[in-house]
């Protein structure tokens, strides 16, 4: 049997955001370069985790920024309370421990944890990591960082610190995100307490973190007081600096429990409110109770009122009876922490209004543990002991079928109105053909992943639909994006779009004060083109009056002129470039997008 051996941190946020991902759709999700399998939404409506009877919440509370290009803040619950939360920017690279079953020899492994993504790895050597459960993750030692890689060719950056760069695989803690198009996102800590300090971007925009005081040896001053979202292209302010001006910054403000040591233990059943106001000034309280057990406090969330209830939205009640863990079998597994036959004060119920839900589990241990659930789309889940992952999920219109195995992919869904849809994967678990009763519906081709295709590897070459027509993608190398889509011929005419990016460079200030030009560009559309009715020709259009361009622009900036690359105009050509449209657009000093003009005000140019 697989065994890891993290902290009970650790173990809470893995189960969680194992779990997290899985979104329900009875019909696959395609867009212009996808395809997906459906996937079964395991937390409902009370935000509970059906399969591994945990609590799922999240909660978005300050932002700044526009589009693609803005800078959020929020956080997200794990185990059965809100007092210990992931953060936006949480992320860790921890080495774990694995057994194998059947023998008392145990493995090591690397794992990444963030936010939104728990990946196990298997140690190579000394710099080199395989991923366990997904091959499209990929983990390379640097000097002293760890280079994680998702499938979409999203960089994560985590730093050895301390001690632990002296270790051959020591921990290491998140720094830096930096998304295919060159999108930057730097965290930075104040110490070795993983105290975060500011959360900047490379296109000006700014999280500072704001703390109690006191040092950083009483337990929940790593729990900020504030956040609040700057912009850099007017403020720049950070921890070091006292005369920062942050009023009328959008901010969230928390209201901690009365402890702040771990050792203050609350007595049995007394409550404490966790508060959360955000930048809006809508106020969240999270209302828990103290449980005890054999000297033991178990905290746990009874009630949530948001600013709008005169009640509580959601009651939460617990039992205090737990199955025992079966004998041959020892959770947490590689795959995910299926700790439900361990769970003290256990949930029980959920009521919103009049509406109760009830989470009951069944005791099957023979290979299986089965999940049931009263109401609501998902009515029962299998879980797979071995591997600690849903394998089977019953809901009011299907039931889905999913691999017992570490990847754990869906493999079949059967329709209990009749029919049933299959899945086929490439050895990278990218999905390559789907099946509705035996018929090719989808299917899909991938390049091989390489050292310089990372950012788009895991994105369909072609798709081929229903009726045997196939489309073309190709892909901007250097950030991943879109460059071409070659559609089938109609009546002798193919369809075909283009896109063409550029670097742009945003303006802000510095800690001094000074406009300064960011070291790192980011890849934006420049220019959009296709032919209105007749075929391509190279670049254009067979015939060149037929090309309808579409050009964007993001302003411009100098030592005297800050610029966010919020998008500023867009210009359609037509007729050779004999009509020419602008648009443009705003925005205020928070990213905020407030005018446009049309075409019609006749600008030669968009204000920069």
């Amino acid at each position: 049997m697989n065994l890891f051996k993290p902290s009970i941190r650790d173990c809470k946020t893995l189960l969680t955001s194992l779990f997290l991902p899985m979104l329900i759709l009875l019909s696959s999700v395609t867009n212009a370069q996808s395809i997906v399998a459906p996937a079964i939404q395991l937390v409902d409506r009370n935000h509970v985790n059906v399969a591994s009877k945990q609590l799922a919440l999240s909660q978005e509370d300050v932002s700044i920024g526009n589009g693609g290009l803005a800078l959020s803040h929020g956080f997200s619950a794990y185990g059965l309370d809100m007092l210990n939360y992931n953060d936006s920017f949480f992320g860790a690279a921890t080495k774990t421990q694995r057994m194998e079953y059947g023998t008392s020899s145990y493995i090591d492994m690397m794992t990444i944890m963030t936010r939104d993504d728990t990946v196990n790895f298997t140690i190579v050597n000394s710099t080199t990591y395989t991923a366990f459960n997904d091959p499209r993750y990929s983990l390379v030692l640097s000097g002293n960082t760890y280079i994680f890689t998702k499938p979409d060719g999203t960089e994560m950056r985590f730093s050895r610190y301390g001690s632990q760069i002296n270790l051959t695989h020591g921990s290491a803690r998140l720094d830096t995100i930096i998304y295919p198009n060159g999108f930057r996102v730097s965290i930075s800590d104040r110490n070795a307490a993983t105290r975060l300090k500011t959360v900047t971007t490379n296109n000006g925009l700014e999280l500072l973190y704001i703390y109690a005081s006191g040092g950083d040896s009483q337990g929940l001053s790593v729990f900020p007081q504030r956040i609040v979202a700057l912009n850099n292209a007017l403020t720049f302010c950070d921890t070091s600096n006292t005369n920062c001006n942050l009023a009328n910054w959008p901010a969230v403000s928390y209201i901690l429990p009365p402890f702040l040591t771990p050792q203050a233990m609350l007595s049995p059943g007394q409550d404490f409110v966790f508060t959360v106001t955000d930048s809006q000034n809508r106020k969240t309280e999270y209302y828990h109770t103290a449980y005890w057990l054999s000297g033991s406090a178990y905290y746990r969330l009874t009630s949530i009122v948001k600013a709008w209830d005169t009640v509580a939205s959601i009651n939460y009640t617990y039992g205090t009876s737990y199955h025992t863990r079966p004998t041959g079998y020892d959770l947490p597994s590689l795959q995910g922490y299926a700790s439900i036959p361990t769970n003290t004060y256990a949930l029980g119920n959920a009521r919103s209004g009049s509406d109760q839900s009830v989470y009951n589990f069944g005791s099957p241990y023979a290979g299986s543990m089965v999940a049931e659930r009263i109401g609501e789309p998902v009515l029962k889940v299998e879980l797979a002991l071995f591997y600690g992952v849903p394998v089977r999920i019953w809901t009011d219109k299907a039931t889905f079928y999913k691999a017992r195995s570490w990847a754990n992919t869906l493999d079949r869904i059967e329709y209990n109105q009749g029919g049933v849809s299959t899945f086929t994967y490439d050895a990278r678990l990218n999905l390559i053909e789907q099946k509705d009763n035996g018929v090719v519906v989808k299917a899909a081709s991938y390049p091989a992943c390489t050292s310089s295709n990372r950012k788009y590897c895991n994105k369909p070459s072609t798709i081929r639909d229903a009726r045997n027509y196939t489309t073309y993608y190709s892909y901007h190398p250097e950030s991943g994006q879109l460059a071409k889509v070659t559609s089938p011929a109609v009546n002798g005419v193919t369809a075909e779009t283009r896109y063409q990016y550029q670097p742009y460079y945003a303006w802000y200030k510095n800690s001094s004060g000074s406009i300064v030009q960011s070291p790192t560009p980011i890849y934006l559309l420049a220019q959009e083109s296709t032919c209105v009715k007749g075929n391509p020709s190279g670049a254009g259009c067979a015939d060149p009056q037929d090309e309808l361009i579409t050009l964007y622009s993001y302003g411009t900036g100098s030592p005297s002129q800050a610029n966010n690359l919020w998008l500023r105009g867009v210009e359609k050509i037509t007729n050779g470039g004999a009509s020419v449209l602008r648009t443009c657009h705003q925005y205020d000093i928070y990213g905020n997008r407030i005018a446009e003009t049309t075409p019609k005000a006749l600008l030669s140019s968009c204000p920069q």
